[in-house]
């Protein structure tokens, strides 16, 4: 009885009983995410063309040349970081704003809530063929036929107006996603304290900009790491909205691994940009997150 008793406390203990329910997804996520990484972590420090049985290896000359004399990659990483900086201020600030008038009780509430959302149900790279051809084809047939030539403004050929489609498009789908975080977080607010504020005096603004804003910044956390994160390491929506184009105006860090890795065969090459994407990646999100969380509020 004493061993049986042991032995049952030490399942207990070490929660035995959950790690085999979750040892299937253990051994394959390290099968195929795990290894894989450590893998192209070694590919990094070779020639490997992705095709060749053989890889020699050559140290950081990879990382040296990328720093040094690829152009194309360091103009892509400028177009991103363009492109992650619109994004994640204009998603925020919409959607703070959207959630904000959603909150309020007005008149069809729900329902517009559940059109803003609808874009989220469909995939990035539809969303970038359906703007495409929005912003190209029936741009043009509009124009044509209305006179108004501001209609085809060239927005996917002029290199600024290719970013702001892009981001405007980004915006249309993650809308809803992002009002959804925001209306959790402005609901989560303690009816109490709006009373308590109201009593003191505080008209609409000051009550939003005081009470409620400070109290949704871990939303606001979450809401700007993803944003970040999901702008830097941007591809389907780009890639089937302007390809990069015109000529690499729009090309993002990924798109310029992309074609490194399966188009150029330079597989180590492109393995040594992702790692440091990854580590700009790691980095941003690092600082932006022990940031916003100082200006965390407790309620």
């Amino acid at each position: 009885m004493k061993r049986s008793n042991g032995r049952k406390s030490f399942f207990k203990k070490y929660n035995l009983e959950f790690f085999v329910f979750v040892l299937p997804m253990i051994l394959l996520f390290t099968t195929f995410f795990i290894i894989p990484f450590f893998e192209s972590f070694y590919y990094s420090f070779t020639n490997w063309t992705g095709i060749s049985s053989n890889a020699k290896f050559i140290g950081l000359r990879n990382f040296v040349n990328i720093i040094t004399s690829d152009d194309s990659f360091i103009k892509s990483f400028k177009f991103t970081f363009e492109y992650t900086a619109i994004t994640t201020i204009i998603i925020n600030l919409f959607c703070i704003f959207l959630a904000y008038i959603l909150t309020k009780g007005i008149r069809f509430e729900k329902k517009l809530r559940m059109a803003f959302f609808l874009p989220n149900t469909i995939g990035l790279v539809l969303i970038g063929i359906v703007w495409n051809f929005i912003l190209g084809p029936l741009a043009y047939d509009i124009s044509q036929k209305t006179g108004i030539a501001f209609i085809d403004s060239h927005w996917l050929t002029n290199p600024i107006l290719a970013l702001l489609s892009v981001s405007f498009a980004t915006l249309w789908a993650a809308l809803g996603w992002y009002t959804l975080v925001y209306i959790a977080g402005f609901e989560g607010i303690p009816i109490a304290l709006i009373e308590a504020a109201n009593i003191e005096g505080c008209n609409a603004w000051q009550e939003f900009i005081y009470v409620k804003l400070p109290l949704i910044v871990p939303a606001i956390t979450i809401c700007t790491f993803l944003a970040l994160t999901n702008g830097l390491k941007v591809f389907d929506i780009l890639w089937t909205m302007t390809r990069g184009g015109p000529g690499e105006a729009t090309q993002s860090v990924i798109m310029n691994i992309y074609n490194s890795s399966f188009n150029s065969f330079l597989y180590g090459y492109g393995v040594a940009k992702s790692i440091l994407l990854v580590l700009v990646i790691g980095l941003i999100g690092i600082i932006q997150v022990t940031y916003t969380k100082k200006k965390e509020v407790e309620y």
